[in-house]
């Protein structure tokens, strides 16, 4: 018999993330509900989508607090710039540590991604990477930077950063270490070599 409905969203939790990690993503939920004894039912009055169910199931967020940083930056300027965005590195870091070995399951099927993403009217790192290029931009009108493609500024620093987390989670940086602190203030000031904007006295004319 069906366990009844008083069981906790926790409990569901737990049993769609042992099928998900068992199955991936093209796991059914009534796998999940037969894991968790209940029904079908029950789940989707929990969780309407089976969408919504792994992203809890898995602790995604759908704002992650690395975006909602970005978007604060956008509207109060933050502090100066470089600390700026190595404060965002850090948060990033530690966002992608935790979601790459989640994920790996979703991107390694090809038709359960594709499921995943279309139900998405803006997947979060589309949604990232927007925020991060606006952000750039509302420091080009505090003329803290100088005029370039905030966009690709914008891949240039997130990609630096899953690329750090992608060779943690895979054991590639055991062949080429390089603390966490060192490898985020090589990414910032590279950067930002490139986009700062130059003290008065160094502007020329081109």
């Amino acid at each position: 018999m069906a366990r009844t409905p008083s069981i906790t969203d926790e409990e569901i939790l737990q049993a769609a993330r042992d099928v998900f990690f068992e199955s991936g993503l093209s796991a059914t939920t009534a796998e999940i509900a037969r894991r968790a004894g209940i029904s079908e039912g029950t789940i989707f009055r929990r969780f309407p989508t089976k969408h919504e169910l792994f992203m809890a199931a898995m602790g995604i967020s759908p704002r992650p607090t690395w975006i909602a940083l970005t978007e604060e930056f956008q509207e109060s300027g933050g502090d100066d710039v470089r600390t700026n965005l190595t404060r965002l590195a850090h948060e990033m870091l530690a966002f992608f540590e935790e979601l790459i070995p989640k994920m790996s399951m979703v991107m390694a099927d090809g038709s359960a991604r594709a499921e995943m993403f279309e139900r998405m009217a803006e997947p979060p790192p589309v949604r990232g990477l927007k925020a991060l290029a606006k952000y750039l931009q509302s420091e080009q009108r505090r003329g803290r930077v100088r005029r370039c493609d905030t966009e690709i500024a914008a891949r240039m620093f997130l990609g630096s950063i899953q690329n750090y987390a992608f060779f943690e989670f895979c054991g590639f940086n055991d062949f080429l270490p390089m603390p966490q602190q060192t490898f985020v203030r090589g990414v910032v000031d590279n950067l930002l070599r490139g986009i700062e904007q130059a003290p008065p006295s160094e502007q020329h004319e081109d």
